[in-house]
Parts: structure tokens; C-alpha cells; sequence
């Protein structure tokens, strides 16, 4: 019985060694499975640091989509913000460029406004010196009849004698 029982032994551990052997091979495949997704979680999170911190706090970390919609999206805002600035930087540009045109514009109305005074004083000086011309064209015409009537009694007078 002894023989028996130390077979039965030997077969138990047989048994058992052999039942152990799986489990050393899924406790190799677990650790080589484990590994592979460790080094796929680095190449996701980006290094050991961040992985560690990852798992210690498990609701913290974002996925790489996460993290890319997330900087999109502040892409979007700062861009939206930059086209605001911008429109603001334009428009104050034309604002001053239209203030600098109105500025130039009202000073070349001023300066043609006291040129037109100056034109209208020319003209009405013009007006006046034509208006003596033309009195003293009056006065050169009569003139010329009363001396045309002097020599024609002149002429008379002196074919006379």
C-alpha cells in the first residue's frame, strides 16, 4: 500500500507539475500580452511618465483623439479670436485712413473755398475795370462826334474865306 500511496503521490505531483506548467505558460503569456500593451499605451500616451500618472489617477488621462479634438478646438477659438483681431486692426486702419482722407479733403475744401473768394474778388475787380473801359469807350465816341463836328464847322469856316 505504501508503494501504492507513494505512486498515487508521485502521480498527484506529476499532476501537479503538469497542471503548473500552464499556468507558468499563461503567467508568461499574461506577462508578455501585459508587456505588448504597455509598450502600446507608451506609444499612445507618449512616455513612461505620463503612463505612470495615467495609471495612478485613471479618469485624468485623455486619449490622443481627445486631446486632438480638444487642441482643435482651441485652434478654432484662437483662430476666430485672431480673425476678430484682426478685423478690428483693419478696420481701424481704413477707419484712419478714411479720417486722414476726410482730414486731406476738408483742407482742399478750405483751400478752394478762399480760392474761390480770391476768383470772385478777381471777377468783380474784372467787372469794374471793364465797366470804366467800356465808359470810357463811351466817352471816347462822343467825344470823337463832337470833335468830328468841330472839324466839320472848322472846315466850313475856313473853305469860307
Amino acid at each position: 500500500m505504501m508503494a501504492h500511496a507513494i505512486g498515487i503521490e508521485e502521480t498527484n505531483a506529476q499532476e501537479q507539475t503538469i497542471d503548473s506548467r500552464p499556468d507558468v505558460l499563461n503567467t508568461q503569456d499574461t506577462s508578455q500580452e501585459l508587456s505588448t500593451y504597455k509598450k502600446l499605451l507608451l506609444l499612445e500616451i507618449g512616455s513612461e511618465e505620463l503612463l505612470n500618472d495615467a495609471l495612478k489617477n485613471p479618469g485624468s488621462w485623455k486619449g490622443r483623439a481627445e486631446q486632438i479634438a480638444e487642441l482643435q478646438e482651441r485652434l478654432h477659438k484662437l483662430t476666430a479670436r485672431r480673425n476678430d483681431s484682426l478685423t478690428i486692426i483693419v478696420d481701424r486702419k481704413k477707419t484712419n485712413e478714411l479720417e486722414a482722407q476726410l482730414a486731406q479733403m476738408s483742407s482742399s475744401n478750405a483751400q478752394l473755398e478762399r480760392e474761390k473768394q480770391s476768383l470772385r474778388a478777381r471777377i468783380k475787380s474784372l467787372e469794374s475795370a471793364l465797366s470804366q473801359m467800356r465808359e470810357d469807350m463811351r466817352v471816347l465816341a462822343e467825344r470823337e462826334l463832337l470833335n468830328s463836328r468841330i472839324f466839320s464847322i472848322l472846315r466850313g469856316f475856313l473853305n469860307l474865306d
